[in-house]
């Protein structure tokens, strides 16, 4: 199975980071600006949310470019995503406000349904977290989306937020592949016995 998932925030936010911790297990001390956007792929197993037994998922993560010049370029890879993770540096006290931004980019051109992760990034920072977590908590839980407090550095939370974006997509599709199965067979059951099309 595998789940397109898109990686947006704003520039700096940690999005690279966050992606190659993932995949790869450790993080560059340094990360260039995203040009447009990377592609990151994993395999992980993940269990069905709704006891349908274990999921074997190519994530396959589509690292997008936060700076503003490349904002227009977004919506192209938003297409077909089944998932997206929004960013944020969780040591500026402002920068949670972001997601606003971004989570009315993806209702706008990403597919309907999409499950979003919000990560706020940069946890081993001192001041971090720096924002309002309870609002931002209340925010995410309107949305539907699950919050997680990461950092690429340490590796806090990292697992943990694409593992459950993997599991919480992975289980819808599934699930609506089940459906559309039960409506090929429904609609085969219909058709008299005996009957051609060509007749």
């Amino acid at each position: 199975m595998e789940i397109k998932t898109v990686v947006v925030g704003d520039t700096d936010a940690g999005k690279t980071s966050l992606s190659e911790r993932f995949c790869y297990g450790d993080s560059p001390m340094s990360a260039s600006p995203t040009i447009g956007a990377s592609f990151l792929q994993k395999r992980v197993y993940v269990q069905d949310e709704h006891g349908g037994g274990t999921h074997n998922v190519a994530l396959q993560l589509w690292d997008t470019a936060g700076q503003e010049r490349f904002r227009s370029m977004a919506p192209m890879y938003y297409r077909g995503a089944t998932a997206a993770i929004i960013v944020f540096d969780s040591s500026k006290e402002f920068a949670w406000d972001a997601i606003k931004t971004w989570q009315k980019d993806l209702l706008t051109y990403a597919e309907p349904g999409v499950i979003i992760g919000v990560a706020g990034n940069k946890m081993d920072m001192p001041n971090a977290p720096g924002f309002d977590l309870d609002a931002c908590r209340t925010i995410c839980a309107d949305w539907g989306a699950s919050l997680h407090l990461t950092s690429a550095l340490t590796g806090e939370g990292v697992d943990d937020l694409f593992l459950t974006v993997a599991k919480r997509s992975a289980s819808i599709v599934a699930a609506q592949q089940k459906h559309a199965d039960s409506l090929h067979v429904t609609a085969s059951d219909n058709i008299p016995k005996g009957s051609s099309c060509c007749s």
